[in-house]
């Protein structure tokens, strides 16, 4: 752990304090999980918020089934592979 200083308020401390009584734990610890659950929210927050700003950024890909046309790029992809190796799979040409 690294140890650092904070400022808080009477009211800040004092509820801190009231919560680690009541725990029967230390401040330190209130504020620890206080602060991992801050970040943790924080980082899901901008995980969705990502997500929202993102969606629908390929408006043609509305309707779209992602599983067929995945298929459908490979397949593009296998066909390429083939006229370039000449018709020869991959294993055929070592």
């Amino acid at each position: 752990m690294k140890r650092t200083q904070i400022y808080l308020t009477e009211e800040q401390k004092t509820a801190l304090d009231g919560i680690a009584k009541m725990r029967s734990i230390s401040m330190a610890e209130v504020v620890r999980e206080a602060v991992s659950e801050y970040l943790e929210r924080k980082t899901s927050e901008t995980r969705f918020a990502v997500l929202d700003e993102t969606f629908g950024a390929v408006p043609e890909w509305k309707d779209v089934d992602s599983v067929e046309h995945v298929r459908s790029l490979r397949s593009d992809w296998d066909d390429r592979r083939m006229r370039v190796m000449g018709g020869k799979a991959q294993d055929e040409q070592d």
